[in-house]
């Protein structure tokens, strides 16, 4: 005869539960799905109150604060101050972000911290809010989580009864879920509805065995504890997926899947036999001709009248597109969903499969005549006063906002009068159900039932195919906030051409024009025409010692041509080459007097141009190649003086703070060291870093390492960066590059940190990484001197991103004072949008002009750049960039640097970003 069976030490406590549920075995998971807070927390102070005055050890593991924590848990029927004063219940603390440290570093670091609390064999684990902890946002981190969970329990006899609360918006965590659920000791659903909260046990083994599926109802009594009793409802427990249908009409059903996956129907009729067959699944319904609509909405009723709510219904558009009031109508009546045609079929299928064990719950009005009434002819946009359009905008927000249905504001920036007068007809003829107004020179446009996916596809369907000839420049706003947001700040201008100059982009050629006009007019201006006709040599004089290098350079290249062994003046040509920026073709003149009587003269021509561009090492052999022959050379030795600031060791102490427009904060503080070998074979620099990020809402702080080495006396001078940053998570990057052409091209690839570079709390939050190639150009064309740069990061996330960086710095220079002018343009293009970073899926492209102008002297250095970047894609809008830099020696061993940028790029919603830095450099 079998001895009695001893009480589990582990309950849920909830009074009216049978002992066969009540009863958890150890070194098993428990897990309850539930998103109500206000029954989830219930049922953890049951938990407590049967563990308590037992002698045994609970955990509660909580993003929470503990103090509110134990405050709710008191207004639920427990005081879990007797529960700490006995040493019977700890609390342990992990915050939002713990969850996406789990991906990195795996579950293995929670427990092991839970190992550090020194817990007893045979504790109680209470996990509120578990699904960070169980990463079921990412289904194979899930599986390794739960494959974590179970080894620890069974091998410290501990329970862990979890609590899980997938957000309404993301069905895929509760299909994550449900997989992983299979692995627990046991699992239930709790419900709510107006009639009932039910507890729905999907499986359960328990500390007296296996049981067989049950439902009971939950109550609150007044003092809040909670309770079980019998249900009074009939039993609406979930359907295994795998036992879930996918019923189409043929049209719809084109490429969903294999057909063997597919129950497909030829009519309507058919669709509502098979869906009142189905246990629950998705029924995917076509739209392809305006008559339709009526069918269509008598067969999502019929469907819905089936009382089934795991069965949803899909309208899928086909050949022909629904207008935003057939839309509404039909999402009243009871679908789940409206997929554009501009989807394509793998977004069709993924959407579809998304909503794979998720239940509808949506009021939904059973009257179809009388929805189908309201629906009404469609009618052409008209314009409207723009006050008049923020009111119906409003309506239109509260509207869609009933029936998840998405709309989009579109703000349209005609190129021309006649260019807008051809867009407002067009929008009046072709747009249905819209709202169109006109203020501040742009045209306004709300299309309901458009996302912002959608909205340059409705545009080009409306306009054309090339509707950005007829703009210069257009944007769009999903975001109900963003669209209030937006009217408001439009009706605030009173000027109605203040909003078209902000966000209208100026046209390149009239820029280029402007720009050339300009320049033409300060060279005529500043430049007095001599009373005589001056010859070219005395030309030549007066440009060079009036300091106006570029025009001296142009004037001296003619005299050279006539004069060509006149070696003094070929030193002056190439000086003013030099000091205007054209570096290769003052080093060509310079090489043609190496061997004569002025070749100390240009080898230090030459060597200061190499100092100039950073090749400080190659520099100072040429000096001291020249003082070898020449001791008393002052120029060398001044030079070598110069020369020497780069090449001795250094130590810096710097200080620099950026931020954005988005609230992003940035300061740092850095201290590093620079040192080269005795023989300049190498350069290495070691430093550290810390860092302090701040939005509004949180702070993040990092410490770095940094260690650089530089190799210039090896074939292709290779430079490794490598930096390892200490923070919220341990990690490591590194970077090389090679010069295939000593300061004249190229490459560098390795793995950078993309969170830093973002500027977003969010990506650095995130802890996202990037993969990195790319490559560098500088060389001289008869035009000019150009810079080029091409990179591209494949994200961590997934995602893709590229951008390139060209730069003109032309040869001819009208532009008096030693001002140069310059040209430039950037492009950058991502695989997908993604907030947490600059990813444009759509080209982002700009042309930019600008002027730049450097001060250099023994004792300081300083460098200024202003530009301005003309749109020449969509995503990009005109704004304008300020940079300089300075460094000054306060003595002859220590220099201070300044360094200060400043942007507004629109990209193409407003974007500012600030930069500053000073730093503290001392010499040894």
């Amino acid at each position: 005869m079998p001895g009695p069976q001893r009480v589990s030490p582990f309950r849920l406590g909830l009074p009216g539960l049978p002992p066969a549920f009540d009863q958890l075995a150890a070194g098993f998971i428990y897990g309850l799905a539930c998103d109500q807070q206000s029954i989830r927390l219930p049922l953890v102070a049951a938990a407590l109150a049967a563990r308590a005055g037992r002698g045994g050890m609970a955990v509660l593991v909580t993003s929470v604060d503990p103090a509110v924590q134990a405050r709710k848990l008191a207004l639920s029927g427990l005081d879990v101050g007797e529960m700490i004063g006995a040493g019977e219940l700890k609390f342990f603390c992990h915050t939002m972000e713990t969850g996406r440290d789990l991906f990195v570093t795996g579950t293995q670091r929670l427990l092991r911290e839970l190992d550090g609390l020194g817990l007893p064999d045979g504790t109680l684990i209470l996990a509120d809010g578990a699904d960070r902890l169980f990463c079921l946002a990412d289904p194979g981190a899930a599986v390794q989580a739960t494959r974590a969970w179970d080894e620890w329990l069974s091998r410290n006899d501990h329970a862990l009864l979890a609590t899980f609360s997938p957000p309404s918006d993301a069905p895929r965590d509760f299909v994550t879920l449900r997989t992983v659920a299979d692995g627990f000791g046991g699992f239930g659903v709790v419900r709510g509805s107006d009639d009932e909260v039910t507890l729905d046990i999907r499986h359960w083994f328990g500390a007296l065995g296996p049981v067989p599926r049950r439902r009971f109802a939950l109550s609150v009594d007044e003092a809040g504890r909670l309770f079980a009793h019998a249900s009074l409802l009939p039993s609406r427990a979930l359907v295994p997926i795998e036992r879930e249908w996918t019923v189409a009409t043929r049209q719809a059903a084109i490429g969903l899947g294999m057909p063997t996956q597919i129950r497909q129907a030829d009519t309507l009729l058919d669709v509502i036999d098979k869906a009142r067959l189905m246990p629950a699944g998705t029924v995917v319904l076509h739209f392809d001709r305006a008559s339709q609509v009526a069918e269509l909405a008598r067969t999502v009723a019929a469907v819905r009248a089936l009382g089934k709510a795991q069965v949803r219904v899909v309208i899928r558009e086909c050949k022909a597109r629904l207008r935003a009031a057939q839309s509404i109508a039909l999402l009243r009546l009871g679908a789940s969903s409206v997929l554009s045609a501009d989807l394509t079929d793998a977004s069709v299928r993924l959407t579809v499969a998304a909503l794979s064990g998720t239940l509808f719950s949506r009021e939904v009005e059973t009257d179809v005549d009388a929805v189908l009434s309201g629906i009404g002819a469609p009618e052409r946009a008209c314009a409207c006063s723009f006050g008049e359009m923020a009111t119906r905008v409003e309506d239109a927000l509260r509207e869609c906002a009933s029936v998840d249905l998405p709309l989009t504001l579109i703000q349209l920036s005609p190129a021309s009068p006649q260019a807008a007068d051809s867009v407002h007809a067009a929008l009046r003829k072709g747009a249905r159900d819209a709202v169109l107004s006109e203020r501040g020179g742009s045209l306004w446009l709300l299309l309901k039932g458009c996302s912002s996916l959608q909205a340059e596809p409705a545009l080009a369907r409306l306009l054309g195919r090339r509707f950005d000839m007829l703009l210069a420049g257009w944007q769009h706003w999903s975001d109900a906030p963003e669209i209030r947001a937006t009217l408001e700040n439009a009706a605030s201008f009173d000027t109605p051409n203040a909003l078209r100059a902000v966000v209208t982009p100026i046209g390149l050629r009239r820029a280029v024009g402007m720009l050339a006009f300009v320049v033409a007019a300060l060279a005529g201006a500043t430049h007095d025409r001599p009373a005589f006709a001056a010859t070219p040599a005395e030309q030549f004089r007066q440009q060079f010692d009036g300091a106006d290098y570029s025009r001296a350079a142009r004037t001296g290249a003619h005299l050279l041509a006539e004069r060509p062994d006149d070696r003094p003046l070929r030193l002056e040509v190439a000086n003013a080459l030099a000091w205007s920026g054209r570096y290769d073709a003052a080093i060509g003149q310079y090489e043609k007097l190496y061997g004569s009587d002025l070749d100390a003269a240009a080898r230090l021509g030459v060597a200061n141009i190499q100092r100039w561009r950073g090749m400080t090492d190659v520099a100072a052999d040429t000096y001291e190649a020249v003082l070898r022959k020449d001791p008393g050379n002052a120029d060398a030795r001044a030079a070598l003086a110069l020369a020497g600031r780069d090449l001795r060791a250094a130590t810096t102490f710097r200080v620099a703070s950026a931020s954005t427009s988005s609230q992003f904060d940035r300061l740092d503080g850095t201290v590093s060291h620079r040192w080269w070998t005795r023989d300049r074979f190498a350069r290495l620099e070691v430093g550290g870093t810390a860092q302090r990020n701040d939005t509004p809402a949180e702070r993040v702080t990092r410490r770095e390492l940094n260690a650089n080495v530089f190799l210039p006396g090896l074939p292709l001078s290779p430079r490794l960066d490598v930096s390892w940053v200490s923070g919220e998570r341990d990690r490591a990057f590194a970077r090389v590059g090679l010069e295939l052409v000593r300061d004249r091209f190229g490459v560098r690839f390795g793995r950078i940190d993309w969170g830093r570079a973002a500027l977003d709390m969010q990506a650095l939050r995130d802890g996202l990484t990037a993969g990195s190639a790319g490559g560098w150009a500088n060389f001289s064309t008869m035009v000019g001197e150009v810079r080029a740069r091409a990179d591209g990061y494949s994200v961590s996330d997934g995602n893709k991103v590229l951008e390139a960086d060209l730069r003109l710095l032309p040869v001819l220079q009208p532009i008096p004072g030693r001002i140069q002018w310059f040209v430039g343009g950037y492009w950058r293009k991502a695989d997908r949008n993604d907030p947490r970073y600059w990813s444009p899926a759509h080209p982002y492209s700009v042309v930019n002009l600008g002027v730049q102008r450097g001060w250099y002297g023994e004792r300081h250095d300083v460098f200024v750049s202003v530009q301005r970047g003309f749109s020449m894609s969509n995503e990009a809008r005109s704004g304008w960039s300020v940079s300089g830099n300075g460094r000054w020696w306060i003595a002859p061993d220590t220099a201070v640097s300044a360094e200060v940028s400043w942007s507004d790029t629109p990209r193409p919603n407003p974007y500012r970003q600030r930069q500053v830095a000073v730093s503290l450099q001392q010499l040894w």
